[in-house]
């Protein structure tokens, strides 16, 4: 058994049987003394995350900066990206990528920033049109 198989194993020992709605559903809950808890990130994704080609690149812009980056893992609610200065969490981008049929250009936020690592990108507005294309492209990824 792999170190990375026990961890997991003992991770789901942990896992009550059933999680409050709210951890469910990803929102945040807290407790009085730490009313910013936030639901553990297994349960907190929207869209299954699935790994990329390791050819899969992105532009994106921020702040006057236009940078390129490799797709580590993408989903239909985000990605995350491969970059060794990556902004701070918070930051808005604007991501623009290849799908089958068309290129894509989308408004992001980075929503976990890791220096030297990459960072993790929600898509926060897409159209429909795009939406089906990056759809199409993880069915592509993932079989």
């Amino acid at each position: 058994m792999k170190d990375c198989d026990r961890v997991t194993t003992i991770a789901q020992s942990l896992r009550p049987a059933r999680w409050p709605d709210c951890v469910r559903e990803g929102t945040r809950h807290g407790t009085p003394e730490n009313p910013m808890t936030t639901a553990p990130r297994l349960y907190r994704r929207r869209y299954r995350r699935v790994p990329v080609p390791s050819l899969y690149w992105v532009t994106w812009e921020t702040s006057g900066k236009r940078v390129v980056s490799r797709v580590l893992t993408a989903g239909l609610g985000g990605m995350f990206l491969s970059t060794t200065d990556p902004p701070p969490a918070g930051s808005y981008l604007t991501l623009t990528f290849e799908c089958p049929a068309r290129e894509v250009r989308t408004q992001a936020i980075v929503r976990t920033s890791i220096f030297g690592s990459g960072m993790g990108v929600e898509f926060k507005s897409m159209k429909d049109e795009d939406r089906n294309q990056v759809s199409a492209l993880l069915k592509q990824w993932n079989h």
